[in-house]
């Protein structure tokens, strides 16, 4: 593991494991802040194994093998483009808005991520786009989020609204306790030790087409 990065060190190991294994550790998104293993069972809420879970899991890999159709990537079209300069940006003085999306790739088992921060202007002063392995669209929104609270942490902004169309993942980031996905619990302890970096750091839901065209101004413009 690379911690200084954020990603898995498989050099050492490389020659003794299979490229099905390699895949399946790159998928298992870093903990930078740490924390016990547990064993799980990732298909109830709860982690706990049922008889009814297993079957369901099971059918439901059978009639995927029967009817297998890849996933789609949500793409912005290019006639809404003037859209995207409509959009109502943050008007709160001193604070910025930190703008989240995903689009996950099932087939890929990968998803693009993007994130724009502008301030009480409306202006973009950052944001990225980039491609990262996730087995979930939920973990795609919480790499998203984080990575996006990581950048606004490097501008030195201290008030921030963090924004995401994913209304699973702000609650998880809210009540992580009650509401919290086992498959991002590790990512969310790393966004509640992010946000405690800003003076104020408020999480709150969008619209999924406001998200889609808020990130899609990043291409636009640029953003590094």
């Amino acid at each position: 593991m690379d911690r200084s990065i954020g990603t898995w060190d498989l050099s050492r190991i490389k020659d003794a494991i299979t490229d099905e294994a390699a895949e399946a550790i790159e998928l298992i998104s870093i903990n930078e802040e740490g924390g016990d293993d547990m064993l799980i069972w990732p298909y109830t809420k709860n982690v706990d194994y049922s008889v009814k879970s297993g079957y369901h899991k099971l059918k439901e890999k059978y009639d995927r093998m029967l009817n297998s159709k890849p996933s789609t990537i949500n793409i912005v079209a290019e006639h809404i483009w003037k859209m995207i300069w409509k959009i109502e940006g943050p008007r709160k003085e001193g604070w910025c808005k930190v703008n989240c999306d995903a689009a996950f790739n099932e087939k890929e088992i990968e998803a693009g991520i993007g994130v724009i921060i502008r301030d009480s202007e409306r202006r973009v002063i950052g944001g990225m786009n980039g491609i990262v392995k996730a087995r979930s669209s939920l973990i795609a929104e919480a790499l998203a989020a984080k990575e996006g609270l990581r950048i606004a942490q490097q501008l030195q902004i201290p008030k921030i609204i963090l924004e995401s169309d994913s209304l699973q993942l702000v609650s998880s980031i809210e009540n992580p306790t009650h509401h919290g996905q086992w498959e991002i619990a590790h990512i969310i302890q790393s966004i509640a030790s992010l946000k405690l970096s800003f003076e104020r750091c408020k999480v709150q839901w969008i619209n999924r087409i406001r998200s889609r065209l808020d990130c899609a101004v990043i291409e636009k413009e640029n953003v590094p």
